[in-house]
């Protein structure tokens, strides 16, 4: 996983994650819960990097510890989502899109650089022949 419950706590307050994550009485932090939102974040974060990564990353990024507690704080409020937190779960997977385009970078090299897309247009021919058919 991209992120821990600490790194959810350290963003998003105690009280916020107790209320998130405690299905009963909201008093109580639920771990399990959240570590199954980190789970489902990490691997909504891997979808977007297969193509440009060789997964698992070999080193933490912090970059993706903070759109793994983004994305998994968008499902830590299901239906009762708030603007704000919508808003941050969206630019997460912009960036994350972005990286996985090559567009934005997570400061680690690649395992393997796609392919790179051809453009314009080329057409093959067989050779002329002078001469075939003529006296």
């Amino acid at each position: 996983m991209y992120a821990t419950v600490t790194d959810m706590i350290q963003r998003f307050g105690e009280k916020e994650m107790i209320q998130r994550s405690d299905r009963q009485m909201g008093r109580v932090l639920d771990a399990a819960v959240i570590n199954q939102a980190l789970a489902d974040a990490s691997a909504e974060i891997d979808s977007y990097l297969a193509t440009r990564y060789a997964l698992p990353l070999a080193e933490r990024s912090d970059v993706l510890a903070r759109i793994c507690c983004d994305i998994a704080r968008y499902q830590l409020w299901a239906g009762d989502t708030v603007e704000a937190v919508r808003t941050r779960y969206e630019d997460a997977v912009r960036l994350l899109k972005d990286i996985g385009r090559g567009v934005a970078a997570l400061g680690i090299a690649p395992a393997h650089q796609p392919a790179p897309i051809a453009s314009g247009v080329s057409a093959w021919s067989a050779p002329r022949q002078f001469g075939v058919g003529r006296p």
